[in-house]
């Protein structure tokens, strides 16, 4: 079954990165913004978006680098620690998040239309039980309420 499971996610991966892409956003990128659009609005340090990501310090800062490069997030200087910036999303970076995360519903709900309401919410149960129990609070999903969306 874990090899069935992986082979869905790619699946469901590879869709959709395919509707992302005329938007000009990749499925990572995505993943960051979304996660700096339910932030504070003073924003996030970057090492506070690494256990979402699940991602290496310096893959994090390659990351905040493109983003910044398409002008949406940036960096600001932290007011009480001069060491650190704090990362904000942009009015650019706002804009495409919502349209990608649309986008990424609309493929998440065709990919799971086979699947009746009860066999869908049976299946987002069964996932966040098994990412609660193997993830505990790194699991970005678990942070936020999943059962108005598929996404």
């Amino acid at each position: 079954m874990i090899v069935e499971l992986q082979h869905l996610a790619t699946c469901i991966e590879k869709r959709v990165a395919k509707v992302l892409a005329p938007l000009g956003i990749t499925p990572w990128q995505l993943e960051v913004l979304d996660a700096l659009q339910h932030a504070p609005r003073a924003g996030l340090q970057a090492n506070q978006l690494i256990p979402a990501a699940f991602l290496s310090p310096a893959a994090m800062t390659n990351r905040l680098d493109h983003l910044q490069a398409a002008g949406w997030i940036q960096r600001l200087p932290n007011k009480t620690d001069r060491r650190a910036t704090q990362i904000r999303l942009t009015p650019a970076g706002r804009a495409i998040a919502t349209r990608a995360r649309k986008a990424r519903a609309a493929a998440i709900d065709l990919a799971l239309a086979p699947l009746s309401p009860a066999e869908r919410e049976a299946l987002s149960a069964s996932v966040h039980k098994l990412l609660a129990s193997l993830c505990e609070s790194r699991c970005p999903v678990l942070a936020s309420d999943s059962s108005t969306s598929n996404d």
